[in-house]
């Protein structure tokens, strides 16, 4: 599965207009009325409490002929309710960060927008309206900033990743766009990982075949590719990717890369693999012959 391309270009900065304490167009059940605060003071408070790991599922919605008509998100919070929010079609949910659950969406109702759940209180709030079509957020873990990956309006055309100052409402470019690889095929999907310390953000385009990866360095705003044949990355550290083999056959391999390229094998005949962050990290990989551990 892959290949990278490209080189990170300059910095470009614009703003984004101040949000409103709390604007929620969708119908949310199950959200609490919190105090009208900022996207930043919200952020920042819900990072303020030790984490509760909330359940996150995601449902589909089909119409009469089994088309996509949008999703169901539901968040279970630490007071035992659950907060469901109906999504359209254009719309992703992020993997916790601290207690909060980050999702969004794009729809000709209401243009993009970035919202975030905490999962201690069920407080819910606008965080941001990117001006492209929004794919994908995810947050760091002070509440600060918000990472964005979106593609144009017109032709869906990547437009990388901008982060959003949630104190200032600046926005700044910081991960160009990926050159994709046509020879990996159609159907790209982009996800965006935090490494396990949250020193490090990937931006990571794949097809059925391939991926390839993009990392930032946080505190330098250095880029770097990752010149190394793989699949979707399960987690990374500061040095190296841990992703699962190319090519859309299953089972498949557990790959060590490093950000050199160079790869090795971790186990073979893999049926899945998740990372715990619970015990720092570790790799759960299930074979054929049975589960194993990896620490990164």
């Amino acid at each position: 599965m892959i290949g990278s391309l490209g080189l990170a270009g300059l910095l470009a900065f614009a703003f984004f207009s101040a949000l409103p304490a709390s604007r929620a167009p969708l119908s949310i059940a199950g959200a609490t009325t919190c105090e009208a605060r900022d996207a930043a003071t919200f952020a920042r408070a819900a990072s303020d409490h030790d984490v509760w790991q909330a359940n996150v599922v995601r449902q589909d919605l089909t119409g009469d002929r089994g088309e996509l008509t949008g999703y169901v998100l539901t968040v279970g919070l630490s007071t035992g309710r659950q907060l469901s929010v109906p999504q359209p079609p254009e719309s992703f949910v992020a993997e916790q960060v601290g207690n909060l659950v980050v999702y969004g969406h794009d729809s000709p109702a209401t243009g993009s927008e970035v919202h975030a759940v905490d999962v201690r209180s069920g407080c819910h709030q606008l965080i941001a309206r990117p001006e492209d079509v929004v794919r994908s957020a995810v947050i760091d873990a002070g509440g600060q900033n918000l990472y964005v990956h979106s593609v144009s309006r017109a032709g869906r055309s990547d437009q990388g990743v901008a982060r959003h100052d949630l104190s200032s409402g600046q926005v700044e470019q910081v991960i160009q766009p990926i050159r994709r690889d046509p020879a990996l095929g159609r159907g790209w999907e982009t996800a965006l990982l935090w490494n396990l310390t949250g020193t490090a953000l990937a931006v990571e385009p794949c097809t059925m075949m391939a991926c390839q990866t993009r990392i930032l360095d946080v505190a330098s705003g250095s880029v770097r590719d990752i010149r190394a044949e793989h699949g979707p990355t399960i987690a990374f550290t500061d040095t190296n990717l841990f992703t699962f083999g190319a090519g859309d056959g299953w089972p498949t391999e557990v790959l060590k890369i490093d950000f050199h390229g160079s790869a090795q094998v971790v186990a073979s005949e893999v049926i899945s693999a998740s990372v715990s962050r619970r015990t720092a990290g570790e790799l759960m990989i299930e074979t054929i012959s049975g589960m194993r551990t990896v620490t990164p």
